[in-house]
């Protein structure tokens, strides 16, 4: 029921399609903005996608203002989540850092409170017993625009596989990505619980990990119908892990050592293309990756 309600006066945060609505809704309240009053959006959920999109948000009104094109205070982003950190999947050192950066640009953290409500004005929210803090009544927070990115769960299709699962309701894999009590069927991507032998975590859920695995899994189908050893996945000691904080700004890390600001931007955008050089041609997958860049750098400009 809870997540229903959220889900009636939220934005979601899972398509393309909801990432042109989040731009719509902004851009046609901000045509209607009047002096001395503020849009108030509200993002549920700092995992990466609810810290980068709060980020892209702050950050580009900030560039508008300064171009002029909106006034001081035309809008406030709120990051909102239960966890008492931004990213808590990731790494402290780099948690850290994407907080002192959207701070730096704008955004307002309200993190150890749970999302346990939304009406048509207001955001309710409460503190989060598991986070050693009392329970408290659920008090309001004003909102024009809530971005809902928070709750993403493993698809009922996924769930009614008759396999085993982990509690989140991927399917757990061996070395040759094959779903843990079979001989034949693979799985990769989102679906799959891949855990890294170094490290003992999950691998992370993207799409650059996907293709990996997507190499090994159709290299193991012929092996497995030509009798051939089946190939394990190449599991880093460590995976490079960056998070776009608004603009050219990024923090992340690359083994033990930390990268943030402009070189982890570009280190960052150096990441995409060599993603799409592996799906795409390569006059493709320049293309692409420019468009990309010159969409991130219109968002600088404040355009």
């Amino acid at each position: 029921m809870r997540c229903r309600i959220i889900s009636i006066f939220s934005i979601p945060l899972k398509s393309l399609h909801d990432a042109y609505e989040i731009r719509r809704r902004i851009l046609s309240l901000l045509h209607k903005h009047k002096p001395g009053k503020t849009l108030k959006v509200i993002v549920g959920g700092a995992g990466p996608n609810g810290t980068e999109i709060a980020a892209e948000l702050a950050a580009t009104v900030d560039a508008a203002v300064r171009r002029g094109l909106l006034k001081e205070g035309a809008m406030s982003v709120v990051l909102l989540d239960a966890a008492p950190s931004v990213l808590m999947m990731l790494p402290k050192r780099l948690r850290q850092c994407a907080e002192r950066q959207l701070q730096h640009i704008g955004v307002k953290l309200v993190l150890g409170r749970v999302l346990s409500s939304v009406n048509g004005t207001h955001v309710l929210v409460a503190n989060n017993p598991g986070q050693g803090t009392p329970a408290s009544e659920p008090s309001g927070m004003p909102y024009d625009v809530c971005i809902w990115s928070g709750g993403i769960t493993m698809s009922d299709v996924v769930r009614a596989l008759p396999f085993a699962h982990d509690p989140k309701g991927r399917l757990p894999v061996d070395g040759a990505l094959r779903i843990e009590g079979e001989d034949d069927v693979y799985a990769i991507g989102d679906c799959a619980a891949s855990r890294n032998p170094f490290t003992h975590a999950p691998d992370p859920q993207t799409a650059q990990v996907a293709v990996i695995q997507a190499k090994v899994v159709a290299e193991n189908i012929i092996a497995s119908l030509t009798g051939e050893s089946l190939k394990t996945f190449p599991y880093p000691k460590k995976w490079p892990i960056f998070v776009t904080l608004g603009g050219k700004n990024a923090c992340g890390m690359i083994g033990p050592f930390l990268v943030s600001g402009y070189l982890g931007y570009v280190l960052r955008r150096l990441i995409d293309l060599h993603y799409f050089v592996e799906v795409l041609s390569l006059p493709d997958a320049v293309q692409f990756w420019r468009r990309g860049v010159d969409v991130y750098a219109k968002n600088e400009e404040g355009e």
